[in-house]
């Protein structure tokens, strides 16, 4: 964990892999919980909002998405959009995990 600690730090986004039931949401609320309270972007809801919508995240947000169960439409529709997020994440100094 140490490995992600740094990359969280260092690039402000870290993504977290790994078979199920390996730890990959414990670890990512770990890491984003050393840094103070965090939100959950839900890609799953009905009224998700796009990763690139500039209001999705604020200044030194900390921000938790979880991937892992996204269907493959889904999941290629977030992968495209997964730079715009970062970007952002990078620009506000927020923080940010994505769970695959």
């Amino acid at each position: 964990m140490g490995e992600a600690r740094e990359r969280l730090e260092e690039s402000r986004t870290v993504f977290l892999d790994g078979a199920p039931g390996s730890g990959r949401q414990a670890a990512a609320r770990v890491l984003l919980a050393e840094y103070g309270s965090f939100r959950e972007l839900l890609p799953g809801e009905q009224d998700e909002p796009s990763l690139r919508d500039p209001a999705l995240l604020s200044e030194g947000d900390l921000v938790l998405l979880d991937l892992s169960a996204a269907d493959r439409h889904r999941w290629a529709r977030m992968h495209a959009e997964l730079g715009t997020l970062r970007r952002s994440a990078h620009t506000k100094a927020a923080r940010l995990v994505v769970v695959m």
